[in-house]
C-alpha cells in the first residue's frame, strides 16, 4: 500500500492510495488446471492509507459493486434512443423507455442467473447422491453393504422363479 500524488498539466494535484490485494484462485484452463495460484488486484482509492489498510478486505467488494453500477450506466448509454427533437415529452418518453428496456433485460438476466445456480445445485446434489449410492453398493472394506444384499436378493428371487414360487396364473 502506497500513497501517490499526481499533478496535471494545469498544476492540479490529486492524491490517491494504491492498494494491492492478493487473491487465491483455482486455474480453470491449461496445463495448470485445478492448481491454486495467486492473483494480485490493484486498486487506486482516495481513502487515506490508514483507513484503506483497515478496510483492505472490503475494498474488492466495494469496487466490484461500483463497477456493476458503472457497467449499468454504460449499458444504458449504449441502448439509449437518440433524438434531435427539442420536444421535452418525446425525450422523457425515450429516456423512460430506455430505462424500462434495461430493467426488463436486467430482471431476465437475473432470473437466468438464478436458474443456472439452481441447475448447478441440482447437478451437485445428483452427483453427491450417485457417489453415496456407489459407496453403498461397494460396501465397506469387509465386503458387506448393499452389493451383497442385492446379490442375495437376486439369487433368492431367481431361486423362487426356478422353483415356480414366483409365477402366478391369471
Amino acid at each position: 500500500m502506497s500513497k501517490y500524488t499526481v499533478t496535471s498539466k494545469e498544476g492540479k494535484t490529486f492524491e490517491f492510495t494504491l492498494v494491492i490485494v492478493e487473491k487465491r484462485e483455482v486455474v480453470k484452463k491449461g496445463k495448470d488446471k485445478g492448481r491454486r495460484r495467486a492473483v494480485y488486484l490493484v486498486y487506486a482509492t482516495n481513502m487515506p492509507a490508514g483507513r484503506a489498510r483497515r478496510a483492505i478486505k472490503a475494498i474488492p467488494a466495494v469496487y466490484k459493486e461500483r463497477w456493476a453500477i458503472e457497467t449499468g450506466y454504460r449499458c444504458v448509454e449504449k441502448i439509449r434512443a437518440r433524438t434531435k427533437s427539442n420536444c421535452t415529452q418525446a425525450r422523457i418518453f425515450l429516456f423512460f423507455f430506455t430505462m424500462a428496456a434495461n430493467n426488463v433485460w436486467a430482471m431476465e438476466n437475473h432470473a437466468a442467473d438464478i436458474e443456472r445456480a439452481r441447475l448447478r445445485r441440482r447437478e451437485r446434489a445428483r452427483t453427491r447422491a450417485q457417489r453415496r449410492a456407489a459407496a453403498r453398493i461397494r460396501g465397506s472394506a469387509g465386503g458387506g453393504g448393499l452389493r451383497a444384499k442385492y446379490d442375495q436378493n437376486v439369487l433368492t428371487a431367481e431361486c423362487m422363479l426356478a422353483a415356480g414360487a414366483g409365477s402366478s396364473t391369471r
